[in-house]
């Protein structure tokens, strides 16, 4: 018995037989016709004229199949387009995003040697008065400062390969989109 959402049949074994047939002759045929509109990007008369020297669809039956082939391919191309936007969309907000961090570790560093100077020359100096800090507070501030570069550098590296991959997955959208060919998935 043949379930789904659309319909529920209660078919005997031939009828169930004969169903699967045309199923899997209209599927295999659907392909075939992506392949030709798709890949081969033959124009419509040209693949109507190819399903009909089969012989194995009527007329109606191959508008219907080459009509089919050719919303889902419009469907597809379209939604490749949104997401290229969307992607173009990521790939800039990370760009911004390590554009910043690159400043803030820019400034960490700087902090940090400014605090190295510090420490450098703390013992130069006569009167110890004059210090806002003690020596050990200075140490403990740089041990943090080295601590956070060092997480913002791992985060950036990461955020470094998914703007790699996500560069790749728009270079791929893009050429899909320039040669009008795309993938049939099932």
């Amino acid at each position: 018995m043949i379930h789904t959402i659309e319909t529920r049949l209660k078919l005997n074994e031939t009828q169930e037989l004969l169903v699967d047939s045309c199923v899997v002759l209209w599927s295999t045929y659907y392909r075939k016709t992506w392949k030709l509109w798709n890949n081969q990007q033959l124009k419509e008369t040209e693949i109507y004229h190819e399903l009909m020297n089969l012989s194995l669809f009527t007329s109606r039956q191959i508008g219907s199949l080459i009509n089919k082939v050719k919303t889902e391919h419009a469907k597809i191309k379209e939604l490749s387009k949104s997401q290229l936007k969307q992607q173009k969309a990521k790939f800039l907000n990370i760009e911004k995003f390590i554009a910043t961090e690159q400043k803030n570790i820019s400034k960490l560093f700087d902090e940090l040697n400014n605090l190295k100077l510090k420490l450098k020359n703390y013992d130069s100096i006569n009167n110890k008065s004059i210090l806002k800090e003690p020596k050990n507070k200075t140490h403990e501030r740089i041990s943090k400062l080295t601590h956070s570069m060092k997480k913002k550098n791992l985060v950036l590296y990461n955020k470094k390969i998914k703007l790699r991959r996500l560069q790749k997955s728009i270079h791929i959208l893009e050429q899909r989109i320039k040669f009008n060919k795309f993938k049939l998935c099932f």
